[in-house]
């Protein structure tokens, strides 16, 4: 039996203490049962039909107008393209804290060990120490090579040849 769990971040009002208690949680699960894994720490996303999509309007959110627009409201992109999309009440600090944490995220368990790239995966494994260090106190400084690798990942640069995700 290996439990994963859902974690998000970002909400309106979201302090300091209450992105650390998540944090902290996150490594309870992980040290309490080494079978689990956490998805990666993703920014809360306000959909059509939510309590929360009208919180997020009371705080600057302006939804799509559309269907089409709605495919476009993605994680990934505004991980890379500006969380200010989604999260338009977060500042820019905290919205580089979030990416980042969020792209140390995919490394603090095993779940980076299903990458298909037996390079990658070696790479993966050697950087959890450090990603896990990082992520549970929360220090995100000297990160750009990082910073450079999540978002070729999602440019496809890792892509394997069978054309699956080899990273996150």
């Amino acid at each position: 039996f290996h439990p994963r769990y859902c974690v998000m971040s970002g909400f309106p009002g979201e302090t300091e203490e209450d992105l650390a208690a998540t944090v902290s949680l996150m490594a309870r699960v992980i040290e309490e049962n080494p079978r689990a894994s956490t998805n990666c720490l993703y920014p809360v996303i306000p959909y059509p039909g939510t309590e929360y999509l009208a919180k997020a309007m009371a705080q600057g959110l302006e939804p799509p107008d559309s269907l089409e627009g709605w495919t476009a409201f993605d994680t990934y992109v505004a991980l890379r393209d500006g969380l200010d999309r989604i999260l338009p009440w977060v500042t820019e600090d905290r919205a580089k804290l979030l990416r980042r944490l969020y792209v140390i995220s995919n490394f603090i368990d095993e779940k980076s060990d299903i990458v298909s790239n037996p390079v990658l995966r070696t790479l993966s494994r050697l950087y959890r120490p450090l990603a896990r260090a990082r992520f549970f106190s929360m220090n995100t400084s000297f990160m750009e090579l990082e910073d450079a690798l999540y978002i070729k990942g999602r440019e496809g640069v890792f892509t394997s040849p069978a054309n699956e995700p080899s990273v996150g």
